[in-house]
């Protein structure tokens, strides 16, 4: 459980890391160019994980009571969300 809290919290931090760069290449005029299509597309990103990540609890949620009896790895259900969004992807 604490591992998974702390790559929470790492891709949290990298996440925001990675916006402020590209907020950082507002100055520059062709660099703008490519910061505002990010920020243009990003309400159409947010929708995407949010259906991937519904569709990965789906499956997880379907997943520990048909195979979890059968594969005692699969039980516990954030273990069975990881391996939801494996087979999603």
């Amino acid at each position: 459980m604490l591992q998974w809290t702390y790559y929470c919290i790492q891709s949290a931090i990298l996440a925001a890391l990675l916006a402020r760069a590209i907020h950082s290449l507002m100055f520059q005029p062709r660099l703008r160019l490519i910061a505002n299509t990010l920020r243009a597309m990003q309400p159409d990103m947010w929708h995407f994980f949010l259906l991937f990540a519904s569709t990965a609890v789906m499956v997880a949620a379907v997943m520990v009571p048909l195979i979890g009896y059968r594969y005692g790895e699969l039980m516990p259900t954030p273990v069975a969300c990881f391996a939801g969004c494996s087979l999603v992807s």
